[in-house]
């Protein structure tokens, strides 16, 4: 992972890293023996940022449980964005349940796969999410102070988009309104 944000995206304009699975208070297990620290994190993400050719901006979606610990950890160097999201708060459980379909990143994807922005798919999915798990928090960090859901982040919030803004192919059919019963006997009608 370090080679990756250090080395690979070298020349990104854009840096996206979504990371999932177990998490505790400020680590990540990236596998059965192996923790990434938030601070080691942090390293990674303020060396590729301050290295004048890495990208501009970085944007981190974590899920898994206590992933928002991560957030006053992740605070980007003066003059650089980074923009943090998270699955649940930095004390709470995250639910990811029956294959994955029942959790924050299934509604998160889904909203996205639509096209819509970065904010406006973590919203819908913190509400869906919450009608599944009323105690799980999801967290966004748009102004990098390292506070999660402020007034601020939310209101710079829909400008956000990971790659290019796209909408969906066609709009959804709507119903203006419904023709009236017909009854006088006529074979056919306008509706």
């Amino acid at each position: 992972l370090e080679s990756a944000i250090t080395g690979w995206s070298q020349d990104a304009k854009e840096l996206f890293i979504y990371m999932v699975d177990h998490g505790g208070p400020g680590n990540f297990k990236m596998s059965k023996s192996e923790l990434l620290m938030a601070s080691e994190l942090d390293g990674w993400l303020d060396a590729v940022q301050n290295s004048g050719t890495g990208p501009e901006r970085i944007l981190l979606f974590y899920e898994a449980c206590k992933s928002g610990s991560f957030i006053p950890v992740l605070c980007p160097p003066e003059g650089r964005e980074r923009i943090l999201l998270t699955s649940a708060g930095s004390s709470q459980k995250a639910l990811v349940g029956s294959q994955g379909t029942v959790s924050f990143s299934y509604f998160f994807w889904g909203r996205m796969i639509l096209g819509q922005s970065f904010y406006d798919s973590f919203t819908n999915a913190k509400i869906g999410i919450g009608l599944v798990r009323p105690d799980q928090k999801p967290q966004f960090d748009l102004n990098g102070n390292g506070i999660s859901n402020e007034t601020a982040d939310f209101k710079e919030g829909p400008k956000v988009w990971l790659g290019n803004p796209t909408g969906s192919f066609s709009a959804i059919p709507e119903i203006p309104y419904v023709s009236v019963s017909l009854t006088d006997g006529k074979t056919s009608a306008l509706i």
